[in-house]
């Protein structure tokens, strides 16, 4: 019953912090930075603030977490995959080390592997942006991408947790059971929430990758309609129209 009432009690505050995803995913989607990066004019300028963004999106992710068993309930890898699905692995690992730093020196048990993990989510987005010719994956992979992440985030700690600690060979069963107990509480909230936090921003940016398609192919229609417009018109002689009337003019006199 504590388990069922932990379990409900992390989904909710979960489902709750993704109004606040929500709203980011749409600002920053209307801006002209997010635009410029989706058509890959990268500048230093746009990567730092997308890095800025997406790491304090990661911190945001730590510090609205829930405390289970003197450890973190969150949701921080979701700035760095995103980070790294739009522009690749340097911006999901920069974006990574800025909340895997943060977790660190929160301190706990599980601080290391978490910290890791954050840094690998959005190095691994990245080379999945890559592998998919720098375009955006679409959603359906995107969603499963990040549920893998969770699941690799889970197996981290329970490889890892209390590594700092000087005992840790010594007490690695004693740890093992206390991170297990962790994971089995916090993990499938997490990989519920990331897994639709990362869908919710896949959406919004599908939709803007089909609105540049769509923009593009009516600027494309668009031009060649007036390069076959002036052709007709260097066709046709200049002085038609007078041919035309002297040629009335004949038949009515």
């Amino acid at each position: 019953m504590h388990f069922l009432s932990m379990l409900s009690g992390l989904l909710l505050t979960g489902f709750n912090n993704m109004a606040v995803l929500i709203l980011t995913a749409y600002v920053f989607s209307r801006t002209r930075v997010y635009e410029d990066i989706m058509a890959r004019k990268f500048t230093v300028w746009n990567m730092s603030w997308l890095v800025g963004v997406m790491g304090v999106l990661s911190i945001w992710g730590t510090v609205s977490g829930v405390d289970v068993l003197g450890n973190i309930a969150n949701i921080r890898n979701l700035g760095p995959i995103i980070a790294g699905f739009v522009a690749g692995p340097l911006a999901g690992v920069l974006a990574g080390l800025i909340g895997g730093v943060h977790r660190y020196f929160m301190g706990g048990d599980s601080r290391l592997p978490c910290s890791i993990v954050t840094v690998l989510a959005g190095f691994f987005a990245g080379i999945v942006y890559l592998a998919n010719g720098k375009k955006f994956v679409g959603i359906k992979k995107a969603v499963i991408f990040a549920a893998g992440i969770e699941v690799f985030h889970s197996a981290m700690v329970l490889l890892l947790y209390g590594v700092h600690e000087p005992a840790f060979f010594a007490n690695f069963m004693a740890d093992f059971d206390m991170a297990w107990e962790i994971e089995k509480a916090t993990t499938l909230p997490r990989v519920l929430v990331v897994a639709l936090g990362v869908g919710v921003f896949a959406f919004i940016i599908d939709n803007l990758v089909r609105e540049r398609k769509v923009k593009e192919e009516n600027k494309r229609t668009e031009y060649e309609l007036k390069g076959a417009r002036e052709i007709q018109m260097n066709i046709v002689p200049k002085n038609l129209h007078l041919i035309s009337q002297f040629f009335l003019i004949f038949l009515y006199t």
